[in-house]
């Protein structure tokens, strides 16, 4: 666990394979930061409490493989941007079974993604009034499939 810490997991370069499983990661910035330099890594993460308070709860910059599910991701401070979840890069990126609570936009996907995603199955609450998951992506392949967002929800 972590708690009062900037980065709870920074994935750097490298031929990393990494599995969490459990815990609670409460940071300031980035609870999960796959970064674009971890082109070959493997991450998955289950079962976690994430919450950030400033920035992306997850940030998923890079990563062959990169698979988040059954945990509660969570960042509903006061400042509306960034989204709890945001893709900009990796291979193959899985985001399922999670609970997502967001003051703002829950799941990003930005144009600069080329690989394929699925974003499947998450109960998110969002202060939007409509939609949660904003996918910019044009060269990629990204199923969204059984998402149940519930908008307009205050956080305090």
């Amino acid at each position: 666990s972590v708690d009062y810490t900037s980065i709870g997991i920074r994935v750097g370069e490298g031929n990393h394979q990494l599995t969490f499983t459990g815990g609670t990661w409460w940071t300031h910035h980035k609870a999960l930061d796959v970064t674009a330099k971890a082109t070959n890594a493997i991450v998955v993460v289950s079962g976690c409490e994430m919450k950030s308070n400033g920035d992306n709860t997850i940030n998923i910059a890079g990563g062959s493989q990169v698979a988040v599910s059954g945990c509660a991701l969570v960042r509903n401070a006061a400042n509306a941007n960034p989204a709890p979840v945001k893709i900009s890069g990796g291979g193959i990126v899985n985001v399922s079974g999670n609970s997502i609570s967001a003051n703002g936009m829950a799941v990003q996907i930005e144009s600069t993604f080329k690989g394929a995603a699925t974003i499947c199955g998450n109960a998110i609450a969002t202060s939007r009034t409509s939609g949660g998951i904003q996918n910019s992506a044009k060269n990629a392949t990204v199923e969204m499939v059984g998402n149940a967002i519930l908008n307009n929800q205050k956080f305090e």
